[in-house]
């Protein structure tokens, strides 16, 4: 099993050349605080619940993470528990 290393796991690879703006900035200072990247993910979750508004900050920060995102070009074979979604 390939073990990652701590600081590998807590890498967005999308905001290593990410423009420099305020959302990217409070991404990152969100994300100096956690183990990883999937607690940073939980945590905007636990700050959305409840919440319906669409513009809420947890809301926009994701969208940013998927707009800075990228895609793959081709995926072969069935997998489970792998959802692609188009915006």
């Amino acid at each position: 099993m390939n073990q990652k290393s701590g600081e590998e796991l807590k890498t967005l690879r999308c905001l290593e050349n990410a423009p420099e703006d305020p959302m990217v900035a409070d991404i990152k200072h969100d994300l100096k605080g956690k183990d990883s990247v999937l607690d940073l993910m939980k945590s905007y979750i636990d700050d959305l619940e409840g919440e319906l508004d669409n513009n809420a900050g947890p809301f926009l920060k994701l969208a940013k993470l998927f707009e800075l995102g990228s895609t793959p070009e081709r995926i072969e074979g069935h997998l489970y528990g792998a959802t692609l979604g188009l915006k």
